[in-house]
């Protein structure tokens, strides 16, 4: 299994290969389309309360909030053990001192609802519409008060201080008991790019992810600014990862490296359809639901980075798999970290995943 696993990162580290395996997705509905056939409705009745005009998400999974009010998250199944929980897939809350109305009582709303234990924030707090409003801190959202106990840096093996825990104690008027929530801050993973370790500071990241959840994986929720590009990859290797450990003997991969990259594929197109079409960014000009002119040198620039979110997953997962690789492995994952740096990732680009 991790020589497969290895094989499907080595393949996947190749721009070429990247590009194949976007295209082969399946075509997936226009923004226009999913409002015309009424797929994405309750998004669009407020979309103001949307932080992009174009990542609506799909009403057939909805996270449920706690008041019933609307927010931008979708609790998505992409677990292949049995009774594997889903995972709460969200924007980043806005507020109107950081960008748009304010959706912070919804979302811990959702948090409660949904009984969320460990939150993954992969957009740091910033204003604008490609930020995040920072959320994590004392106050009344709603039903929901919030109160920090604990804002230290992460001391988990591999994060090297790019990633802040947060321990929080969250009341909901009616209940009598409190619940106690982690917020994991991972700062260093720019929109529509790559962290500059590649692979590696992901991983550790997915690591302490599995470290903080209970046995089974239920609890989480993850969310960038868009709730679609970063979440998506994350959830994707979330998702591989836990069911790794869970199934322990029995691999969920068959058939070497194809079978891999089958199995990221399907999840990703789990993904797409239960969240997003534009789940785990792909390169525009290969991605039928990106209107950009094909033309654009900016976007065909930005496509590496792009289709680098599967070369990440598998890379990732291929190092949680083999924490020490030696000899062709080491060299291996050496490259996609040389892919990871060289790619094009800080300029501006549409509507924020």
């Amino acid at each position: 299994m991790e020589l497969a696993v290895a094989a499907a990162a080595a393949q996947l580290s190749n721009p070429h290969a990247q590009h194949a395996f976007y295209a082969s997705l399946t075509t997936r509905p226009r923004h226009d389309e999913q409002l015309a056939s009424g797929a994405i409705s309750r998004a669009a009745e407020d979309p103001s309360l949307n932080r992009y005009s174009d990542c609506f998400p799909s009403n057939s999974h909805l996270a449920p909030t706690a008041r019933g009010e609307y927010l931008n998250a979708s609790l998505v199944l992409l677990r292949r053990a049995a009774a594997a929980p889903g995972v709460v897939v969200a924007a980043g809350p806005m507020a109107p001192e950081w960008h748009g109305p304010d959706t912070r009582a919804a979302f811990w709303g959702a948090v409660w609802a949904n009984r969320v234990s460990l939150i993954v924030a992969l957009a740091p707090p910033a204003a604008g519409f490609q930020g995040c409003a920072a959320y994590a801190v004392d106050g009344e959202f709603g039903d929901v008060s919030v109160e920090l106990v604990e804002d230290v840096a992460s001391v988990a093996a591999g994060l090297g201080g790019s990633a802040v825990e947060r321990r929080l104690r969250l009341r909901k008027r009616g209940e009598r008991e409190p619940r106690a929530v982690t917020q994991l801050e991972f700062r260093t993973w720019p929109n529509y790019g790559v962290d500059a370790r590649g692979p590696a500071s992901v991983a550790a990241l997915a690591s302490r992810v599995g470290e903080l959840l209970p046995a089974n994986g239920s609890g989480l929720l993850v969310h960038c600014a868009g709730g679609v590009g970063r979440s998506g990859a994350f959830a994707t290797l979330a998702s591989l990862w836990l069911d790794q450990a869970v199934l322990r003997g029995d691999s969920v991969f068959s058939g070497g490296a194809e079978g891999v990259l089958l199995e990221v594929r399907q999840r990703i197109e789990l993904f797409r359809e239960q969240r997003h079409p534009y789940g785990v960014e792909s390169a525009v000009h290969t991605d039928p639901c990106c209107s950009f002119p094909k033309q654009s040198l900016l976007l065909i620039l930005q496509q590496t980075a792009m289709q680098e979110q599967a070369a990440i997953i598998v890379g990732a997962l291929h190092l949680l798999l083999s924490p020490a690789p030696a000899g062709e492995a080491a060299a291996l994952l050496e490259r996609i970290g040389q892919a990871a740096e060289s790619s094009m990732y800080r300029g501006p680009h549409r509507g924020g995943l």
